[in-house]
Parts: structure tokens; C-alpha cells; sequence
């Protein structure tokens, strides 16, 4: 059984949301929807990714950056 991706919980829902509206390209729009996906609904990266359209290791590395970043969230400038 595959482990499941999560994301720490460092940010609420409406803050990730309210990125997703401001992102001004589309990487990064994706980029927080991958972070909004495993906040919502943690799952095994395999699954957000086939949902979103990107690969396994996209997922990894964008919760990987987003845990690292603590309350400056994922880098998208």
C-alpha cells in the first residue's frame, strides 16, 4: 500500500485557496493545487497527481517545498 501525501498544516484552507486565485501563472496555480489537494484530501501521490495531470515527483517536491517553507508557503516568486 502506498504511503499517503500530506502537507503540514501550517496554513488553512481559505489562505491556500485565496493563493490559488492570486497565482498569476499557471505553474504556480498547479503548484497550489497540489498543495490544496493533499491539505483536503490526503491521498497517496500517485492519486493527487493522476487527478491533476502531473507526475509523482511533482507532487513530492512541491509538498517538500511547501513543509519547508513554514508560514512563507511555497515559494512562487
Amino acid at each position: 500500500m502506498a504511503r499517503v501525501t500530506r502537507v503540514a498544516n501550517h496554513w488553512s484552507a481559505e489562505e491556500i485557496a485565496e493563493r490559488i486565485q492570486q497565482a498569476t501563472h499557471s505553474w504556480h496555480r498547479l503548484a497550489w493545487q497540489v498543495i490544496f489537494t493533499a491539505f483536503q484530501d490526503p491521498r497517496p501521490a500517485a492519486v493527487i497527481a493522476r487527478q491533476l495531470g502531473v507526475s509523482k515527483g511533482v507532487v513530492h517536491n512541491t509538498n517538500l517545498c511547501f513543509d519547508e517553507e513554514r508560514e512563507g508557503g511555497y515559494r512562487t516568486g
